[in-house]
């Protein structure tokens, strides 16, 4: 039998945490490091390029789901 591992994506959760609700309220922040992108790059970049601009690691946005 094949055990499949799952991933829970935890970044909505860390954002809330920093008053960020939509990818877009990642543009101010962006823009203060200098990068300028659209409301909609930014929704397809917000993965780990992101993830240092909200101080958060790789290892806290994925973690090992439960066995149901």
């Amino acid at each position: 039998m094949v055990k499949c591992m799952g991933i829970v994506w935890n970044l909505r959760r860390l954002m809330a945490e920093r008053d960020m609700f939509q990818t877009a309220d990642l543009i101010p922040a962006l823009a203060e490091h200098g990068v300028h992108l659209s409301r909609e790059q930014v929704y397809r970049l917000a993965s780990l390029a992101l993830l240092d601009i909200i101080l958060i690691t790789t290892a806290a946005i994925l973690t090992r789901a439960t066995d149901a």
